[in-house]
């Protein structure tokens, strides 16, 4: 019987670079979890926690809203990159303060979770529908309103002005207030 051979491709041990505190002025960083050592286990991003992440000029979806958290091994890289991609307006004025500056950026802020902006899709302020036209006559100009009524015809037009202006045989309708708007359709479907 052969005899087997040992791995040649044992993997060389993990690499566990330690959290510098001075990495905490110098990126923006505050440690989250420490293990029994004291050790730092887990770093979070205070602009993440504080401004949120900017949306990228040219992406094509939605950026994320989570918080970033670096675990080991801390390198000074990773921090820079994710500064210079989601905070870069932020990184940029907080890269340009003096030690003393950097140490109070942060004082007097609300987290982020705590503010009502981040409870609120702000990117969608506006919400935008299409009806052709002959579905919106037809039927909230004929089907809702009896053609009987004496004041039919100003209550129709009265009615058809919340669709906005026909543009070629397409009425547009704006609904400013999306939030409201999903409270209250949720409320009616209730029954």
């Amino acid at each position: 019987m052969e005899k087997l051979k040992p791995s040649v491709s044992k993997k060389p041990p993990s690499r566990k670079t330690p959290f510098h505190d001075a990495h905490k002025l110098q990126y923006g960083l505050e440690v989250v979890a420490c293990d029994a050592g004291g050790a730092a286990c887990s770093v979070r991003c205070l602009f993440c926690r504080y401004f949120g992440r900017e949306e990228a000029p040219k992406g094509k979806r939605k950026r994320t809203q989570n918080m970033k958290y670096y675990n080991a091994p801390f390198r000074p890289q990773n921090y820079i990159e994710h500064n210079t991609s989601a905070h870069s307006a932020k990184w940029g004025e907080y890269t340009g303060l003096r030690d003393a500056e950097k140490a109070v950026f942060f004082a007097d802020l609300t987290s982020r979770s705590n503010q009502l902006v981040a409870h609120f899709d702000t990117e969608s302020a506006v919400l935008r529908f299409s009806f052709p036209e002959l579905i919106v006559t037809e039927l909230i100009g004929k089907v809702f309103f009896n053609a009987e009524d004496e004041d039919d015809d100003m209550t129709v037009a009265r009615a058809l002005r919340a669709f906005g202006s026909v543009v070629d045989g397409v009425y547009t309708m704006e609904i400013k207030t999306p939030l409201r708007f999903t409270l209250s359709v949720k409320h009616l479907s209730v029954g």
